[in-house]
């Protein structure tokens, strides 16, 4: 019987491994592009300097030597009143929750072979003899993952830690594997007259054609838009660093692209996409106003964008990611496979039970307080 054994990698380790990281994620329920070496490596150098975060990238690896897990996590540290309190939280690498804004990374998790729970508990006691950390936080996780169920086992931290749920959210995917027209035939109405039908009434309006964008311009593009909108940019400079940067990577290169949408040469919508082992991620969109208020422009590239992707026999999933709209959660009309995403904050400091716990009853009295009126 194979031994497993943990160690902590250093930072000349994690640029290493990418070889190591790739078999291994080809292997796990959970191959997203979050989850890629290229994605997380770059998401820690683009940041962690600048947020103060030290690694703790934990590796198990076999009597042969070969890779079998990986936890990739960071360490951060807060101190409050003066440094008289100090709380050392890990956290998910491709994840700044309460420190900073930096980009959004889902489907986050241990790295693993499928239903490999020995390998997980051979991280997660790593992780517990480790007695610098006062709590986790856990950002993103799948609920319908394995590493999920395990966690939340009495094999994982089920009645070990104070636990509480920070973030539920959800995303949507949509199988374009199917034949298009029968697809289309299947959403409402409306949603298919806002996103595919009426392409041709846009064209009234002047000349339409479609362009591809390039890198630097389409961020450029989406943050014009955004501004326009919401009165900020999407991508700050660090963010422009860090999706600039992903075309030096050759596992990401290829799967790039921005496509957008002109009015007499003039670009009126713009959406950036990620293409990886199979799925193609919809990062972000940008668009303006017009003067038919029947057209949403947003509707109309998110339409074109899914219609190509139906159309690509590289492409299985399109996937919108989690998040609603700025009034309604859309994207629940495109009549996709919904999924659900926990954050937890996994507490094992005595003071920060009590003052967590404490935090929690208040509000939960507040609340019914409230519902009783």
């Amino acid at each position: 019987m194979n031994t497993v054994r943990v160690n902590k990698a250093t930072e000349e380790d994690f640029r290493l491994l990418r070889d190591e990281w790739r078999s291994l994620l080809c292997d796990c329920d959970n191959n997203s592009l979050f989850n890629s070496w290229e994605w997380q490596y770059h998401w820690w150098k683009t940041w962690s300097s600048e947020l103060g975060l030290k690694l703790q990238l934990l590796l198990a690896r076999n009597d042969a030597g070969k890779l079998c897990g990986i936890a990739p996590l960071y360490c951060y540290t807060e101190k409050h009143f003066g440094g008289l309190f100090t709380v050392n939280r890990l956290q998910f690498i491709g994840c700044s929750a309460n420190i900073s804004a930096t980009v959004r990374s889902e489907y986050l998790t241990f790295i693993f072979k499928r239903e490999c729970g020995d390998i997980v508990n051979k991280l997660l006691d790593a992780i517990d003899r480790d007695k610098n950390w006062s709590m986790m936080h856990l950002s993103d996780m799948l609920t319908s993952s394995y590493f999920f169920a395990y966690l939340m086992s009495v094999q994982g931290i089920s009645g070990k830690y104070y636990i509480r749920a920070t973030l539920k959210d959800v995303g949507v995917k949509i199988d374009t594997t199917q034949d298009f027209n029968l697809y289309k035939d299947s959403i409402g109405k409306s949603i298919r007259l806002d996103s595919f039908n009426r392409f041709e009434r846009l064209t009234k309006l002047g000349n339409l054609n479609n362009t591809a964008s390039t890198l630097s311009k389409g961020l450029r593009l989406i943050n014009e838009f955004h501004i326009k909108r919401w009165h900020k940019r999407c991508f700050n400079d660090k963010a422009l660093e860090f999706h600039e940067g992903l075309k030096e990577y050759d596992g990401l290169r290829e799967g790039i692209n921005f496509s957008q949408i002109n009015l007499d040469s003039v670009p009126i919508s713009v959406i950036y996409n990620i293409d990886y082992n199979g799925v193609r991620y919809n990062l972000q969109m940008g668009f303006g106003e017009l003067p038919d208020k029947k057209l949403s422009l947003g509707y109309l590239q998110l339409g074109k964008s899914i219609q190509e992707a139906f159309a690509s026999c590289k492409v299985k999933v399109f996937d919108l990611l989690a998040g609603s709209g700025k009034n309604s959660f859309y994207k629940e009309r495109y009549k996709g496979e919904q999924y659900r995403l926990y954050s937890l904050q996994i507490i094992r400091s005595k003071r920060l039970i009590i003052l967590y716990k404490s935090y929690d009853m208040i509000k939960y009295f507040f609340f019914l307080r409230k519902k009783s009126k």
